[in-house]
């Protein structure tokens, strides 16, 4: 038979995980490592985790500090032995018995990448309540992510071949917290070769717990949203006013290809500026997340206020840490904190309004990523000597 690794990533869930934990462990025609990665929970999910993986060999429980969902699934990922991997939250469950035969099934008759599916809703008592319908992947959908404002619309909990999530999920969405299925290359993006299956086998918990509700969660959530949006307007030309329209595929602008489209060749205008700022907007609106929540949503909005007309300078060598889209709940607590960073930096001159970087050439891939975690687009030039 074979195995399917499943990544279980939680956070004071002790609730609902036994639920979650049985509905993996009793998957049948597949043998089942399932990795359960506490981040750092304060109530009685490591006495829970800690001895249910006594009783069931199949579990490694792995406690770490809390560091945010995306970095305990990182953690998580260097002790995958399936050839398969798939997610489960703690605070969810599996439909029934046979999905994951079923998917594994269809993975290896279709030959794709990964399989996806409806979602099953649940209530805080574990009652289904309905059905959420996802959108299927087809020529359009990098055009439909745009237009969704980067919001994913198949659902995160993945269910792909291993050689697939350490090539590209582990980037797209562990890393940089953007939707798994992208396939992003330097001057191309495009789409996994994923299948659809017509029958739902993750059923999602709706309870005051969710961590969307938080002003954290919303924050990555934003975070991952506002990444995605700016990589995929690298790869459309915007000249079209007014997001949200009624249909996404005759507004788009021009829509270069089905696969593998190629980036654009322009260089940043003010429409381009102006296009951000209004999907930054939205994407706001659209998760009730006020602008002065936080000092970052403000500068952000401000920087794509105009087209660059200023440089600042970065000269002196950056000591850092490096954030990445995993880190945006560590970074949440950095920037309420009274620390100095490169990133305040940067932050206070959005406020000032869009600017252009000189820096050092041992500075360069550094200030590249800090830009590109802030989700601001700067020109970066090297100083000349």
């Amino acid at each position: 038979m074979e195995t399917v690794t499943v990544i279980m990533p939680t956070y004071n869930d002790e609730k609902y995980i036994e639920e979650a934990v049985n509905s993996c462990l009793r998957q049948k025609g597949v043998n089942i490592q399932l990795i359960v990665i506490d981040d750092g929970s304060t109530d009685q999910t490591q006495y829970i985790c800690t001895a249910a993986s006594k009783k069931d060999s199949r579990i490694l429980y792995i406690r770490q500090e809390n560091k945010g969902q995306l970095n305990a699934i990182l953690v998580g990922t260097k002790y995958i032995i399936g050839n398969y991997v798939t997610m489960l939250h703690s605070g969810d469950r599996v439909f029934n018995e046979w999905p994951y035969f079923t998917n594994v099934r269809v993975l290896k008759e279709s030959n794709s990448q990964g399989v996806y599916s409806d979602l099953l809703v649940m209530d805080e008592n574990g009652n289904v309540t309905g059905k959420s319908v996802v959108k299927k992947l087809d020529k359009d959908s990098l055009a439909k992510l745009l237009w969704l404002l980067g919001s994913n619309f198949i659902s995160d909990p993945f269910f792909v071949t291993k050689d697939f999530y350490l090539k590209n999920v582990v980037k797209t969405y562990v890393v940089w917290n953007m939707p798994y299925w992208l396939v992003i290359k330097k001057d191309k993006i495009g789409m996994a070769n994923l299948t659809y299956i017509d029958q739902p086998w993750y059923v999602y918990r709706v309870y005051h717990g969710n961590y969307i509700r938080s002003d954290v969660g919303k924050f990555e959530v934003f975070n991952g949203c506002a990444r995605t949006v700016l990589t995929l307007s690298m790869y459309f030309n915007l000249p079209f006013k007014g997001i949200l329209k009624s249909r996404y595929t005759s507004k788009l602008g021009e829509f270069l290809s089905i696969f593998g489209v190629q980036k654009r060749k322009v260089k940043y205008d003010r429409n381009f500026d102006t296009q951000i700022r209004t999907l930054l907007e939205n994407i706001m609106r659209n998760y009730q997340i006020d602008k002065h929540q936080s000092v970052y949503y403000e500068a952000l909005l401000n920087f794509y206020s105009d087209t660059p007309n200023r440089d600042i300078r970065i000269i002196d060598p950056i000591t850092d840490v490096l954030y990445l889209g995993k880190d945006s709940r560590t970074f949440y607590k950095h920037i309420a904190g009274n620390s100095n960073s490169v990133y305040k930096e940067l932050i206070r001159e959005c406020f000032r309004g869009p600017f252009n970087i000189v820096t050092s050439a041992e500075n360069y891939r550094k200030i590249s990523l800090i830009c590109n975690f802030l989700n601001i687009t700067p020109e970066i030039r090297i100083q000349s000597s």
